[in-house]
């Protein structure tokens, strides 16, 4: 009986790990596991993803807009004065259901938000979110209208589009991650 049970423990010595090898392979994976997540931080790194989405969507967006600008030197092709044109779906033409009313500049101007109805938000035509027919003299600058990633007002994650009197324009977003912006 004595030589059988130490053949079973001469065998479980050569043959598996020990409860203490176990426990320190698995407190080792642990520790590499914590410091990767903390090191990686997935959620920022999500964050900086749609950052630069936003990036590359608004330089396709602006060289859309210089393309149209060159064939096209009437200011007022590129949506009205005193709008700021909002990425934000919304049936009411003036963003009524989201609460964005009307507001006056440092030179007395008042400008109105408008957003275009979820059906037509990222057409190209004109009667999407930004009010310039990228489809005109029968070739497409732009196939669809890029909306920002999160495309929401709670946290202002959404793109606003505005010209002035000369047709210069202005395209803004916010970023979200900390290596862009600084955080929220």
């Amino acid at each position: 009986m004595r030589k059988m049970i130490y053949k079973v423990k001469q065998w479980m010595r050569t043959r598996g790990f020990s409860l203490i090898e176990l426990l320190v392979a698995v407190g080792v994976l642990a520790v590499i596991g914590v410091v990767t997540v903390i090191t990686l931080n997935p959620a920022e790194l999500f964050k900086e993803s749609r950052d630069t989405s936003r990036f590359s969507s608004l330089a396709t967006l602006r060289k859309a807009i210089t393309l149209f600008q060159a064939n096209n030197s009437d200011p007022s092709a590129m949506g009205d004065q005193h709008v700021v044109y909002v990425s934000l779906p919304d049936e009411d033409p003036n963003c009524g259901s989201w609460g964005l009313g009307s507001f006056v500049d440092e030179n007395g101007n008042t400008w109105q938000h408008q957003c275009a109805p979820s059906a037509d938000l990222t057409r190209a035509n004109g009667s999407g979110w930004i009010p310039i027919n990228f489809e005109s003299e029968g070739k497409s600058l732009l196939p669809a209208l890029p909306i920002d990633p999160v495309n929401q007002l709670d946290g202002s994650y959404f793109y606003t589009y505005a010209r002035d009197e000369a047709g210069h324009y202005e395209i803004n977003t916010r970023t979200e991650s900390v290596k862009y912006s600084g955080g929220n």
